[in-house]
């Protein structure tokens, strides 16, 4: 590991010229002929992928590489294999398929650890956080990041490298604290990023954590303090080559006087942003780009051309969105994966114990048998009562084999259901749109309109589908133990708020018998409420439009009932309505999963959720938290 290192090292200084200039300079730099323990046939993969790819030849690089690796199995090669991983990310990366760049780098980081090189471990997770933010997977950027924060701080003395891995990783948790609108949090990760980068002087990094914060200065109205810091990291990013970032500091200084009125103005700092985009721009950075041009058309009275950029901005958000459906599934997938891998180690791990058990029994067996004759009939007794023993444990564990089986069996059933599900129900609305978007040129405006308004609505069920299959992935990763103290008043109260903009129609009354506090899941707890409230929107538009929400504690229970006025549920669907992909009513415009994904949460938590209904009347349902 060492010596392969020494050489990797080597071939860094080594990365200018031609490939064979740059092999040549390597083996000139250490002879490898004279090196022990390295393979040379890995060495050699390895130097020419790292050549292949300073002469931008990247798909050659990344077929060396996947020609080398299966000989890297062997488990003296770990390391070797961890670092081809690492450059085939990086190969990867530039492709945009970001799920494979990110399973090489989960990979990569797994083999580091089991080498004690905590380090590159880091390094690896820093990549992964990044990724996992590109692609709109803050909560796992958020998570990612902590890794590294964990990892770095267990390493004494920190050298320079590192203190540079936790000024980025503390950037990118903020990025992602930002995104999910928790301001504090994204400000203290910040402070710490900018903190970090003072005490290294990192010019760079200041002005650019600066203008990341500049978004939180807008949030809190200080415009004056945000433009500043917009036209500081401009400034920076251009001065240290960075083109994506100043556009993005652009594009804010230009939204900012747009919505001060100053269109002029503000359309050229979005044309010297595109100027910078269109070298460098990633879909995400492009798509804003878009949005905003087409805002600014509209204030323009521009119908025309307002659509125009509005259907680029949808061309590249469906880019990014792609992605991280990709991503998505391959968490669910790789979640599975590593609960069957842990199932079996411990498994393995018991039926090693049982043998280490046997062979101690027969080992005293042999030796009381020859020494001690007289004690016969004792050995006999403890023979038994260990052959009781050994009986027993077989049965727990043939019990636990069993029960874990069957549970692995449903989980894998239900996955294979989701994917199944998810690809149709993912497809049908993208044909919709494809289909809307094609018709549309030839179209008169007035029906460019109803046009318009079938695609949002097509995208609105579309997220709404997404969301109900991000639920099934919190159900099976979230733990009933993360308990927190929930006010249900106050709880409800934000909720309604939530669904007051999604249905301004509804007209929602809470009565309070009782102040009810909870000690719960608030993940599960959620996913039971919205679920329920919202199917009591949906079946109450165009009847009532009136819903009624009761609170009281009963039983050891927190009691609330959820009661509409709407199409009620036929008495033949009733008995169903909690099972998957039930659709009861003609209104259903979702994928079925609500109130299954309600109920499952409930029984998580250790509640219930009963229902009862009349046609042309409405529904009722109870739901019970412990």
């Amino acid at each position: 590991m060492k010596n392969f290192q020494e050489y990797s090292d080597a071939l860094t200084r080594c990365k200018n010229g031609h490939v064979d200039s740059i092999l040549l300079c390597a083996k000139t730099a250490i002879d490898i002929d004279t090196i022990t323990g390295i393979d040379r046939n890995v060495w050699q993969a390895y130097a020419t992928a790292q050549a292949l790819f300073h002469n931008n030849l990247g798909l050659e690089a990344i077929e060396v590489i996947e020609g080398i690796l299966p000989r890297t199995e062997n488990p003296s090669l770990l390391f070797e294999r961890a670092e081809l991983l690492v450059l085939r990310s990086s190969l990867i990366s530039n492709t945009y398929r970001m799920e494979l760049t990110a399973e090489d780098l989960y990979m990569a980081a797994d083999i580091y650890l089991q080498l004690g090189l905590a380090r590159k471990a880091s390094s690896c997770y820093v990549g992964i956080a990044n990724l996992q933010y590109n692609t709109a997977n803050y909560p796992l950027a958020i998570e990612n990041g902590r890794r590294v924060i964990d990892l770095l701080h267990g390493i004494f003395p920190k050298a320079h490298g590192d203190s540079i891995q936790l000024m980025q990783v503390y950037n990118t948790i903020g990025l992602a604290y930002y995104k999910e609108n928790n301001i504090d949090s994204a400000q203290r990760y910040y402070d710490r990023s900018y903190a970090l980068a003072t005490s290294l002087k990192e010019e760079f990094w200041q002005a650019l954590v600066a203008g990341n914060a500049a978004d939180i200065y807008l949030a809190k109205r200080m415009a004056k303090e945000a433009i500043e810091s917009y036209e500081n990291d401009i400034r920076t990013s251009l001065k240290h080559n960075d083109p994506t970032s100043a556009a993005l500091s652009l594009l804010s200084l230009g939204a900012i006087y747009v919505s001060e009125g100053r269109l002029a103005l503000a359309r050229q700092y979005y044309d010297s942003a595109y100027a910078l985009l269109s070298r460098s721009g990633r879909p995400i950075s492009l798509s804003k780009y878009n949005y905003l041009m087409s805002q600014w058309f509209e204030l323009k009275q521009d119908p025309v051309n307002a659509f125009k950029y509005y259907k680029r901005h949808i061309t590249f958000r469906d880019s990014v969105q792609s992605i991280q459906i990709n991503s998505q599934l391959q968490q669910i997938q790789n979640q599975k994966r590593f609960e069957k891998q842990r199932s079996d180690i411990a498994l393995l791990k018991k039926e090693n114990e049982l043998k280490e058990k046997e062979l101690t029994i027969s080992r005293i067996s042999m030796i009381a048998f020859v020494l001690v004759s007289v004690l016969l009939a004792g050995l006999l007794y403890i023979i038994r009562r260990g052959n009781k023993q050994l009986n027993e444990l077989n049965r727990v564990l043939e019990n636990r084999v069993k029960a874990r089986t069957e549970r692995l069996r449903k989980t894998n059933q239900e996955l294979d259901t989701y994917l199944y599900r998810a690809s149709h129900d993912v497809r049908r609305p993208i044909t919709t749109i494809l289909g809307l978007v094609q018709i549309a040129p030839l179209t008169h405006e007035s029906e460019r309109i109803e046009i318009f308004n079938a695609i949002q609505k097509t995208a609105n069920g579309m997220d709404k589908m997404l969301k109900k299959l991000q639920m099934a992935y919190e159900l099976e990763k979230e733990r009933k133990s993360n308990r927190v103290r929930i006010s249900i008043n106050k709880y409800l109260g934000l909720k309604i708020e939530e669904l007051r903009k999604e249905y301004p129609r509804m007209n929602f009354e809470i009565i309070e018998s009782d102040q009810v506090v909870v000690k719960s899941n608030i993940v599960l707890v959620n996913i039971v409420m919205m679920n329920i409230l919202e199917n009591a929107c949906i079946f109450s538009m165009g009847c009532s439009d009136h819903v009624t929400i009761t609170v009281h504690n009963g039983n050891g229970f927190a009691y609330i009932v959820i009661k509409d006025q709407g199409i009620g549920i036929e008495p033949q669907f009733l008995e169903n309505i909690f099972k998957p992909y039930v659709r009861c009513s003609t209104k259903s415009t979702g994928s079925g999963l609500g109130l299954y994904l309600a109920m499952k949460a409930a029984k998580l938590i250790g509640g219930d959720i009963t229902a009862s209904s009349t046609v042309d009347q409405g529904s009722e349902f109870v739901v019970m938290i412990r």
